[in-house]
């Protein structure tokens, strides 16, 4: 067994989120991140003393040797390449997302896992929600009956303090709002729904640079699941999720455990698994700290992590697939 305590960890990739949710969470959890990554050492000095790590790098293979795991937290055309290289190193892995942008790498990556008997997690901190869960178990105990459709609209104008401008360039991106936030939100259509099979249209208004609003059309082939999902960065949408079935339905926010049901045997369901207090204090520190937390202790009981790499196979596939179908946006002014 591994203590977490002597666990030599490199948080690579030191912008806004490892700044707003790692560093704090890692603070949390009493734990220092022996190395900080990130190509702007100037940028990162004052990170390495209030966090506590003992070095800084501008280069992942000069201290991949000498760590035992690794946050990837970087821009996502280096996902994959980065990861792969720990992972063929014997070094445990959390994977900021997307785990990358095709399914057969995604695949390349777990055969590396399994070859190395290390732990590999993608970050999709969105299953910690506990609505989130809760939702997972009305579908699987059918509280609302067979599922029929599924509608998600997210987004509002970007706001994001991005630290570079890699969010931008599609070359360094893989894409945009269906990469981006889209790597969330059909993870948890994914998971919610539990079928592999689907067929869809994809449409969005990309004229060569990443795009900023998007339909996605998806039907779940052996079951009669219908699901729409819009995605926006440029305009304020209703962000709500809202699954019907033939009993019932379920509202939710993207975030923050706020959520409406069509009847009070709905709602009675929920809050025997969750006290209407602890929905109301759980917070995004609260998921990242849950998601280092799962991972720790994957590593130091050798054992397989709450959300591993196979079970985003599915939402890789849909982001993929979009793109490779993709239809011109139409507006009404079109």
């Amino acid at each position: 067994m591994i203590n977490k305590d002597n666990l030599k960890i490199a948080i690579v990739g030191c912008g806004a989120l490892t700044r707003i949710f790692y560093l704090p969470v890692f603070k949390r959890l009493s734990v220092n991140p022996v190395v900080l990554v990130d190509p702007d050492l100037t940028s990162i000095n004052d990170l390495a003393k209030s966090s506590g790590a003992k070095k800084i790098s501008n280069s992942l293979e000069d201290i991949a040797d000498d760590i035992d795991a690794a946050i990837i937290a970087t821009p996502n055309f280096l996902h994959f390449p980065q990861t792969k290289i720990l992972l063929e190193k014997g070094k445990h892995v959390l994977l900021e997302k997307p785990i990358a942008s095709k399914e057969a790498l995604v695949k390349e990556l777990i055969n590396v896992e399994k070859s190395s008997g290390v732990i590999l997690q993608p970050a999709m901190m969105r299953r910690f929600w506990k609505i989130n869960k809760a939702v997972k178990t009305l579908l699987q105990e059918e509280i609302f009956g067979i599922l029929q459709s599924v509608s998600m609209q997210e987004g509002g104008v970007l706001n994001w303090p991005v630290q570079s401008t890699a969010i931008f360039n599609p070359a360094l991106s893989l894409g945009g709002v269906l990469m981006d936030t889209g790597s969330h939100t059909l993870d948890l259509l994914c998971w919610w729904v539990e079928n592999r099979d689907f067929e869809l249209e994809y449409e969005d208004d990309s004229h060569g640079g990443v795009e900023a609003d998007c339909r996605l059309s998806v039907n779940f082939m052996n079951t009669s699941v219908k699901a729409e999902v819009k995605l926006s960065r440029i305009r304020n949408m209703s962000n709500e999720f809202i699954l019907t079935g033939t009993k019932g339905w379920i509202k939710l926010k993207p975030w923050g455990n706020v959520f409406e049901a069509s009847d009070r045997r709905i709602e009675k369901y929920i809050y025997r698994q969750y006290t209407r207090e602890e929905l109301k204090k759980q917070s995004f520190i609260d998921l990242f700290t849950e998601q280092v937390k799962n991972w720790l202790f994957a590593i130091e009981h050798g054992s397989a992590p709450v959300i591993d790499a196979e079970s985003v196979l599915p939402s890789i596939r849909m982001i993929e697939q979009g793109y490779q179908h993709r239809r011109q946006l139409k507006y009404a002014w079109n």
